[in-house]
């Protein structure tokens, strides 16, 4: 296909209308949020969402819109905010748990990104595979009743198949059956199903990565009827630019690490410091995803057949991983430079491989001091926070240990292939290769920064009391590490060698 002859990319999303579920996500809102900028004449953008704490999807969107990733649309035109049109509905339900009047009211759609999935790695069986994949057979369905339908982008992620440890831009075989597991969860109640579920999984680490598999295999046993393709992002991270909209509206990445670390609240970690993490960020997600939609919908619109399935991986690739190492030691060397108004000790930290002693030394060195400043807290009558803090900081990293001690290689030479198809005049917009300028240290740096400047939101004025605090807390973690040094050196030693003496001077 000659690509000098297609439209360019705010061209090809002129009048027309796009479905999104999952779009009140991080990557949803991002999206929207990108083709609302860059795209302003694009059509009705259906945002499938759920009422929610006793708001209806209209209240919920405009709550949603008046969030800060807006605030350049509302710069630029706020009226475009009014493109995003709520329709009432949940992935969880039969026909996604929309009205009849709402399927005919987006008739017209032609663009479907399919984002909507519980990210949880805890949830039951039974919800995670009516959800993620129950959820995507109802997409697909409702796909199948659109004439105009060009592209359906199916979101999943580089770890569908986690015990794959290089991961090839294509589709792997499961064991499991989709529409054998959709007919269990939909009969077998969710205790029952949670027994069996470490076999029926084949022992996958957790029910989203396995259900997240099943999604590409409903998508694979449609790409003779539909024009789907599959996006695999790697791990979600901040945007590369600051402050790209919505580059901190979830804690993902490095800002995971820098930010507890920033407070002095988390001193023992679960890790394999020569794990290799591949983070991509949102602003590259964003903009390979728009990408990805425009190539292979006009591929259809000018070839009117349905392609081979293609699969991408958004990753970073084997040139841009960060050790666990380089990362602890980069978030160290930022949090110096930017640290929060309300540090409590130093960003100090054991770490450990071993699940037994993360807990025994999280108990002494973390939950115990959690404990008792919480009770002062509670003493002076405030809002007690630590300790619900850290349980969230353990249960999470119990939950990641699968990942925190395995590196993966994704292939993502055809995802960066795309590039070629964007045209001269939308690479300011829409171009994706961030390699050149991405340097891992001064992401994270950017990360620490940023968390202090937009998630905390701390003055830079402050900046050098928080830096003068931060040095005297430090001063007395030196000081508190000598003694305790000497208290050691004294219980355990002390006695023996005096015996020691006294045995050599008689």
């Amino acid at each position: 296909m000659d690509y000098s002859e297609v439209p360019r990319i705010c061209e090809f999303f002129r009048d027309r209308e796009v479905f999104m579920t999952g779009g009140t996500g991080s990557v949803g809102k991002a999206l929207i949020e990108k083709i609302l900028y860059s795209c302003p004449d694009v059509g009705r953008i259906f945002l499938l969402v759920r009422p929610k704490k006793g708001l209806n999807k209209n209240e919920r969107i405009a709550k949603f819109t008046s969030g800060m990733i807006f605030n350049r649309i509302r710069e630029k035109n706020a009226e475009l905010l009014k493109k995003i049109v709520p329709i009432s509905g949940d992935c969880m339900e039969l026909n996604l748990g929309m009205c009849e009047g709402d399927r005919k009211l987006m008739e017209n759609v032609s663009v479907i990104f399919h984002g909507a999935a519980s990210i949880r790695f805890d949830d039951p069986l039974k919800d995670a595979i009516l959800l993620n994949t129950r959820g995507t057979r109802e997409v697909v369905n409702f796909a199948e009743s659109l004439k105009k339908l060009c592209v359906l982008v199916h979101i999943s992620t580089t770890y569908c198949n986690p015990l794959l440890f290089h991961v090839e831009e294509k589709l792997y075989p499961v064991n499991v059956n989709w529409r054998d597991a959709i007919r269990i969860a939909e009969n077998i109640d969710r205790e029952a199903l949670d027994i069996i579920a470490p076999f029926y999984t084949n022992f996958y680490p957790n029910t989203y990565t396995f259900t997240k598999c099943l999604c590409e295999q409903v998508i694979n046993d449609y790409k003779d009827r539909l024009p789907v393709v599959i996006f695999r992002p790697s791990i979600v991270t901040p945007s590369l630019r600051e402050p790209y909209p919505g580059w901190l509206d979830f804690i993902n990445g490095p800002i995971a690490y820098t930010l507890p670390g920033s407070f002095g609240i988390n001193h023992v970690g679960l890790f394999n410091m020569n794990t290799q993490c591949d983070y991509i960020p949102l602003d590259i997600v964003v903009k390979s995803l728009i990408v990805t939609a425009y190539v292979h919908g006009m591929r259809y619109e000018c070839h009117k057949e349905l392609p081979e399935l293609e699969v991408y991986n958004c990753a970073a690739g084997p040139s841009k991983l960060m050790s666990i190492q380089d990362l602890m030691t980069f978030s160290k060397e930022a949090v110096l430079d930017w640290p929060v108004d309300q540090a409590i000790w130093s960003s100090r930290m054991f770490i450990t491989k071993s699940t037994f002693l993360y807990k025994l030394f999280g108990l002494f060195m973390q939950f115990l001091p959690g404990l008792i400043l919480d009770l002062f807290a509670i003493l002076f009558k405030k809002k007690r926070r630590l300790l619900p803090i850290l349980r969230t900081i353990c249960y999470a990293t119990c939950k990641l240990q699968f990942f925190l001690f395995n590196t993966w290689n994704f292939d993502n030479a055809k995802c960066f292939s795309l590039i070629k198809h964007i045209k001269d005049e939308d690479h300011r917009d829409f171009l994706f290769n961030y390699y050149p300028e991405y340097s891992s240290k001064k992401y994270v740096y950017m990360c620490a920064r940023g968390s202090r400047r937009y998630l905390l939101r701390q003055s830079d004025e402050k900046l050098q009391y928080a830096k003068r605090r931060y040095r005297m807390i430090l001063i007395a973690d030196y000081i508190s590490l000598v003694i305790f040094s000497i208290l050691i050196f004294y219980i355990f030693l002390y006695d023996y060698l005096a015996n020691m003496y006294l045995m050599t001077w008689k």
